[in-house]
């Protein structure tokens, strides 16, 4: 009985960093790109630890196109390798890979309150970008 309340503890953590590190991680996206980066490992860190402490709780709307991204990237990683050389199938996967960041976002947005949340940091940064 305990090791679920610690189990659940665990995972509100998770939720709570993860919710707090989304929306740093939309902010500095306006900001600095080795915040970004930063931001990214954690929220990855993160994700991987919400998929295996609380992996029936996930509810990712439009799966379907992630797994078309999915099977674009693979394929294009595919004629990359047959077409070139192994150098230009690596950059074609660092450049097309960022919908993975996507997907964080989506592992840990659970509300229209959330979203919302994000459009506002979202035009909060475009506002300062124009300044």
């Amino acid at each position: 009985m305990e090791t679920l309340h610690v189990k659940n503890k665990a995972i509100r953590i998770i939720n709570i960093a993860g919710e707090i590190f989304i929306y740093l991680f939309v902010l500095f996206l306006f900001f600095d790109t080795k915040l970004v980066m930063k931001t990214r490992y954690v929220l990855q860190g993160l994700s991987i630890l919400k998929i295996i402490f609380d992996h029936k709780s996930i509810r990712i709307y439009g799966k379907s196109i992630y797994f078309g991204f999915l099977i674009i990237l693979a394929i294009g990683i595919c004629f990359n390798l047959i077409s070139a050389d192994m150098e230009s199938a690596h950059m074609f996967g660092k450049e097309n890979i960022r919908f993975q960041d996507g997907l964080m976002l989506m592992i840990f947005i659970k509300n229209h309150k959330q979203i919302r949340n994000i459009i506002y940091i979202f035009t909060f940064g475009i506002i300062l970008m124009s300044t």
